[in-house]
Formats: structure tokens, sequence, C-alpha cells
């Protein structure tokens, strides 16, 4: 079953949006969620410095066995260590949906204007929901969101893009 919502929340104005918070012109960026905590990322990285460590000191034991062992603690070493430098970060704004990845330093960013955004769809699962914004072509990008950003998102697309609908294609 698919549903269309009729309206977005009345939060376009400049005095006030809703829940007493800045109006919207000041919060136009929408960040999913869901990155890679910066915490997770130092555990992984020293997890995978000391099992490099002690795949490269199997190398340097001077025995068969050793050197056998080895190849495993290296390369679960080095998949931690490059793990631990990765950061991906998915967000909604006025250039269009943005999808930013550094690894280790390095940032690469894609941007998907919404001149290209053709429709949006919206899949809710338990306290998310999955925005899917579709190019011409029928591909797109899908973005997880916390339930509780809900209008703020219906907002944002409504300010930059009025002419979309917002399907949703939960079932029911």
């Amino acid at each position: 079953m698919v549903k269309m919502f009729d309206k977005a929340p009345q939060c376009l104005s400049k005095t006030s949006c809703f829940n007493n918070e800045p109006p919207l012109e000041e919060t136009s960026i929408l960040t999913s969620g869901f990155a890679f905590p910066k915490w997770m990322r130092g555990i992984t990285f020293v997890v995978g410095f000391l099992i490099l460590a002690i795949g490269m000191a199997k190398l340097f034991s001077m025995k068969i066995k050793g050197l056998m062992l080895m190849f495993p603690y290296v390369l679960v070493g080095i998949v931690c260590l490059s793990m631990g430098g990765i950061n991906n970060s998915m967000s909604i704004s006025s250039e269009g949906v943005i999808y930013a990845r550094t690894v280790w330093g390095k940032k690469r960013q894609e941007v998907l204007p919404w001149e290209t955004v053709q429709s949006v769809a919206i899949l809710r699962k338990k306290n998310l929901f999955y925005a899917r914004f579709f190019k011409e072509d029928g591909k797109g990008w899908q973005i997880p969101f916390r339930s509780d950003q809900w209008e703020i998102f219906q907002c944002i697309v409504n300010k930059y893009r009025p002419d979309l609908t917002i399907e949703d294609k939960t079932k029911v």
C-alpha cells in the first residue's frame, strides 16, 4: 500500500520552527545519525595495531610455524587499521543530498543536487525511517534517519523541492 503525505508541517517561517527550535534557514543541514563513532574508530585502530604487531613478531620468530601464522594476524591487523581511518556521513542540505567519505584525512564528497532528484520514497522501520532519493534513471541514494527527525526532513525537502511528493512505502 502506498500512501502520500498531504503537506509538510508549517515550519518554513523565519521566526519559528517547531519544538522551539531555530528557524529552518539556520538548521538547513540534516545529518544521518549513523556515523561510525570516534571512540569505536579509536578502539579499532588500537586493536588493529596490536594484532599487526603480534603478526610482525611472528615474522621475526625464526620458526616456520610462526611464519605460517603471521599472515592471518597481518591481514586482520591491516583491515582493523584501515577501518579506524574511515568515516562516512550522509546528509541533506540546500545543495542536495550529500555523501561524504573520509579515509585517513582524504575527503571525498558526492552531491546529488535537488534538480536531479525525481522522487522521494520513505520506508519506516521501528524508530527509523529510510529516505530514498531517486534520480531520472531510477537509481538513487538511501539515507537512514531517526524518527524524531521526520518533521525537519519534511521541512527541508519541501523548502528546496516543493514539487516533490514524499511517498510512504511502508507495508501496513
